[in-house]
Parts: C-alpha cells; sequence; structure tokens
C-alpha cells in the first residue's frame, strides 16, 4: 500500500530549529524538518499522512517553546 505524505509550513523561532528537530526525531523520525529560510525561521515538515495527528498534538504542546517573537 502507497503511503501519503504531508507537508506542513510553519514560522517559529529560528532558535529553536534544532530543538525541533531533536523532538521529531525522538519521536521515532515522526517528521523530516527541512529549513526553508532560516533567518526569519520558516520550516517545512515532511510526514506520512496518518501520522499527522501525532505531529500536530506534539506542535501543540511546544507552541509556547518553539513559537516566533
Amino acid at each position: 500500500m502507497a503511503k501519503s505524505l504531508a507537508e506542513i509550513f510553519l514560522r517559529i523561532n529560528p532558535g529553536r530549529f534544532y530543538f525541533l528537530k531533536c523532538i521529531l526525531e525522538g519521536y521515532d523520525n515522526l517528521g523530516v524538518l527541512s529549513a526553508i529560510d532560516g533567518r526569519v525561521g520558516l520550516i517545512r515538515i515532511k510526514i506520512v499522512s496518518h501520522h499527522l495527528p501525532v505531529l500536530m498534538q506534539v506542535l501543540a504542546d511546544l507552541a509556547p517553546v518553539i513559537k516566533k517573537q
């Protein structure tokens, strides 16, 4: 069965990029994080669609820590 991929684009605090990357890796590589524009904190997360609810919960929990100032 083919798995569909989703892409999420977010703007976060640029200083929190590696923190978020480590969290996603700690969740058994929940998603693949890429910097689109590291200076402004624009990122992309690629994820298998059926893991999207877990990712959204993780991002909601981390929002106070990673949000753009």
